[in-house]
């Protein structure tokens, strides 16, 4: 009995100790190759989050860039009449000026239709309606994109009702140099309408009066509609409700916003 103990012994210290050493030897090896593969594997992962890093980082700046150029170039008086949003605009050379003049140079554009009528999107906005501070500017949309898309600053005094006439003047005036001559015009502006499709009939007449014998406010440019709607064979007017997610006026309203922002008064 004693005899095997000690054998036992002996082959637990000299043969089976050594096999166990060699054998944790063997895992702590594979394990640390495994670890190491795996540091090498991320420190490749980082490399390349790195570089990606840097690349986004030079195309933010490279953006950033690009924005603050255009800014300048919009606040110069070149400007370009357009939104940001839209994208694609022309120089205020390019396009018919509030005061009718023809335009400089003609882009050629096709329109989208309805009926036979020419579809344009016009709206005015004020800030400060009514005060010394006032702010206003016209936009004119005929769809997404378009190079005849405008955005400008009020003429003349920054009111909400100048802003809505000036900018169907302005819509009219780029359509003419189209040859455009059958025209519906989409406003949310019920005073522009009433304007030219009622009371100018008796201002007319009038020698431009109110019936309590005032001066009609907004002469100037409601004459200057009235011209340059005697251009056009047909021009409809449709009333649409302002702020309501209708598409055309809501891009409308933001190429004025966008032109009131550069009005300066005069």
């Amino acid at each position: 009995m004693r005899y095997n103990c000690v054998k036992i012994r002996f082959l637990v210290n000299y043969v089976l100790a050594p096999v166990i050493y060699k054998s944790s030897l063997l895992s702590y090896s594979i394990m640390a190759v495994t670890g190491s593969s795996k540091i090498d594997l991320l420190i490749n992962r980082l490399d390349v989050a790195e570089t990606r890093s840097k690349r986004l980082n030079s195309e933010v700046r490279s953006i950033r860039k690009e924005i603050a150029d255009l800014r300048r170039t919009l606040s110069g008086p070149n400007n370009l009449a357009v939104s940001l949003k839209t994208g694609t605009g022309v120089t205020s050379d390019e396009v018919s000026s509030v005061d009718g003049c023809s335009s400089t140079k003609k882009i050629k554009a096709s329109f989208t239709e309805e009926d036979g009528y020419t579809i344009v999107f016009t709206d005015g906005a004020c800030e400060n309606n009514g005060k010394p501070i006032a702010k206003a500017g016209i936009g004119v949309w005929f769809r997404d994109g378009h190079p005849l898309n405008i955005s400008q600053p009020v003429k003349g005094k920054a009111t909400n009702n100048t802003a809505e006439i000036q900018a169907c003047i302005q819509a009219l005036n780029v359509l003419g140099t189209q040859g455009v001559k059958k025209v519906k015009i989409f406003t949310d502006s019920q005073f522009t309408i009433n304007c030219m499709t009622n009371w100018i009939k008796n201002w007319k007449r009038n020698n431009w009066k109110t019936a309590s014998g005032g001066p009609v406010k907004n002469k100037e440019d409601l004459q200057k509609l009235d011209t340059i709607i005697g251009n056009f064979s047909e021009v409809k007017w449709v009333h649409v409700a302002g702020h309501r997610g209708i598409k055309g006026n809501e891009e409308a309203d933001k190429l004025a916003r966008e032109g009131s922002l550069r009005y300066e008064s005069t």
